[in-house]
Parts: C-alpha cells; structure tokens; sequence
C-alpha cells in the first residue's frame, strides 16, 4: 500500500472538494443544535444552498492563500483516501506555527494506518508547534488525536481557551 500526500495543487481542488462533501455528511452525527445541518435540499451547509458546488463555494479561500492555507490530498495507490486541510497565521492562533482545520480520510481507507502514515508525513513536511480540534461529540476523533498525538506528549488545551476555536475541545504539540 503506497501511501502519498500531495503538496497543494490546483489539480487536486475539484477531488478535495468533493472529498468535502463527504467530510461534511460524516459530521452531521456530531453537530451541536443550530450548527452543521442538512438543508431542504439534502445539502450540509449553513445556508440555503442547492447545489453541492453553490454549498462549497466558500472553500475556495483554501486556494487563494498559498503557504497560508495548504490543503493537500492523501492517495493510495494513487486512489483518492482523503484529505488535510492545514492553516498557518492569521488562519491559525499566533502561538502556533500550524492549525489541522480539516483531516478526512475515506471509510474504505480507515483502521487501516493511512491516517496515521498521512499525519507522519504531514508533521515531518512541516515540524513546528500544531493545534487540533474537534466537535465536542466526536468521539472517534478525539480517540484518533489522542492516539497518534502521544508520541509528541500532546497536552489539552482548556474548551474555554482553545487557540483557534474557542468552542473545541483539542490539543497542542510539538513536533
């Protein structure tokens, strides 16, 4: 199993972005009441949005900041597993050099270590001082940081004063 992160590219936006979709359906179980939702037209947006490309319109600032906003692609075998999103300042707190927004990795692909060799790819790209959440109800992603943040003793950071959302409950490390 070859196991690749793609640095970002203008190619792999229209394959992130449906990944999104995805991402986004995957989250409804753990939304707090009056925030991720599915609207009248099947969409998980926080508007009225009709179309899967109207819902994600939004996501186009991940391409417009480069060095800033680095959302890449994980692939196995050269199949599409997923993807990370990872914003540096102003996009992540100042006290740290990078922020995981967003780490989706294809059900097909899960348990089976791709998350943990993208993550090992991701901090050896770029070591430096990281901060991760997650929805306060997710269960299973608080179980994954916890795991494979271990190894660089990952500290909890208070819900009340969460660097990037003050809302998430996360973590902070070095690498």
């Amino acid at each position: 199993m070859r196991i690749e992160l793609h640095p970002p590219a203008e190619d792999h936006r229209a394959v992130i972005t449906n990944l999104a979709t995805y991402f986004r359906y995957e989250l409804l179980p753990f939304a707090e009441p009056g925030g991720l939702r599915m609207n009248r037209f099947g969409i998980v947006a926080d508007d009225d949005s009709a179309t899967h490309e109207k819902s994600t319109a939004g996501e186009a600032i991940w391409w417009s900041k480069p060095g800033i906003l680095l959302p890449m692609l994980i692939t196995v075998n050269d199949e599409p597993a997923g993807f990370v999103d990872i914003a540096r300042p102003p996009h992540a707190h100042r006290s740290v050099d990078y922020r995981i927004e967003d780490f989706f990795i294809v059900n097909k692909w899960r348990r089976k270590g791709v998350g943990r060799e993208a993550l090992r790819i991701v901090l050896e790209r770029y070591p430096g001082k990281w901060e991760v959440g997650w929805l306060p109800a997710n269960a299973p992603a608080a179980k994954f940081w916890r795991a494979v943040c271990t190894k660089w003793n990952a500290t909890d950071w208070p819900v009340e004063q969460t660097p990037g959302t003050p809302s998430l409950p996360g973590l902070l490390f070095q690498t």
